[in-house]
């Protein structure tokens, strides 16, 4: 299944890595281009028992399809 997560933070990053564990392709959506840098380089954002071996698990920009991607999305004018 393709997923898509808005939001890197405790809630979205954690989200987005267990269905990324479980077999699914999940895209992360993040406004804050530092927290989608350090996310494209293997960095844990947040400290949560057991994420970040499986944020290793299932690479950040991995072609594989237990994927976990990091884009940027530009926030609307008004």
């Amino acid at each position: 299944m393709n997923i898509a997560v808005a939001g890197t933070g405790y809630v979205g990053l954690a989200t987005a890595v267990c269905l990324a564990e479980q077999g699914h392709s999940v895209v992360c959506v993040d406004v804050d281009k530092g927290k989608i840098d350090l996310l494209q380089q293997g960095k844990c954002l947040i400290y949560e028992a057991d994420l970040e071996p499986m944020m290793h698990r299932t690479p950040i920009g991995s072609s594989t399809r237990r994927t976990v991607q990091a884009l940027i999305r530009k926030p609307r004018s008004l």
